[in-house]
């Protein structure tokens, strides 16, 4: 008997959006693109003072809760500092009244209305000016799975009873904006007349190599395995045996 493996498949399209808002005689133009060959969200901020000569020294991106170091990919990103005054957030420095900043994160983010500060001069009481933009968004989680390889797999033809591990395996990769979520799989089957739909989940295993439900981007290995006893072999006659395995990815 033959066994076929196949997966459902998820692909989330691009985006692509450019929104401007402005503190003082400051403006800041944000542009959001998500790369869907990399799984990576580029959000690139631009910096533009009117004032040739009074430009901010710094200013800081709010962040949520849902961001760490691990959500950034920060050898891509522009220098920053986390900080949490006068929030939670990323601080940038500015050298010039026309400056171009980098944030690249891992997967795909959606953006919504954030705090985002001016800062003028150093030291216990600078000026800050208190503005509202586009930044990565936590409001509402949002979290999705693809299969990167392995999407067709299939076992050789069974001979005898046993376990017979099937070397090929699958690669999923989830994208979330938060942490703490779970991977499930639920299998539909095909089978020939005659054998038990009880037996064939029985003996077929689906096995989830260990992974971190981080926020931002997680690659995941799946193995397979048949395990065939003398006592299963009345449930299982010849034939060409399909299972469809769909996987889901649920946050908490």
């Amino acid at each position: 008997m033959w066994w076929l493996v196949i997966f459902a498949l998820l692909i989330t399209a691009p985006t692509f959006e450019v929104r401007a808002v402005k503190a003082g005689n400051t403006k800041i133009t944000l542009e959001h693109k998500y790369y869907s060959s990399y799984d990576l969200t580029r959000l690139k901020y631009r910096v533009k003072t009117d004032n040739k000569k009074d430009w901010p020294d710094a200013w800081v991106l709010a962040m949520g809760p849902c961001l760490s170091d691990e959500s950034i990919v920060w050898w891509a990103s522009m220098w920053f500092e986390w900080v949490d005054a006068p929030f939670r957030g990323l601080r940038f420095e500015v050298y010039d009244r026309n400056e171009t900043y980098y944030v690249w994160l891992k997967g795909q983010w959606d953006v919504g209305s954030v705090d985002f500060a001016t800062i003028y001069g150093y030291g216990d009481d600078p000026e800050i000016l208190y503005g509202q933009i586009d930044g990565p968004l936590c409001a509402g989680s949002s979290v999705s799975v693809e299969v990167l390889s392995g999407e067709t797999v299939e076992f050789p033809e069974i001979l005898e009873t046993g376990r017979v591990d099937l070397g090929m395996t699958t690669r999923l990769r989830v994208t979330s904006t938060s942490a703490g979520w779970s991977l499930d799989h639920d299998v539909a089957l095909n089978v020939p007349d005659g054998a038990r739909e009880d037996i064939v989940r029985e003996v077929f295993e689906v096995n989830v190599l260990p992974y971190n439900s981080v926020s931002g981007t997680a690659e995941i290995d799946v193995a397979y395995a048949l395990s065939i006893d003398e006592e299963d072999l009345v449930g299982l006659p010849e034939g060409s045996y399909v299972l469809a395995i769909a996987y889901t990815v649920t946050a908490d």
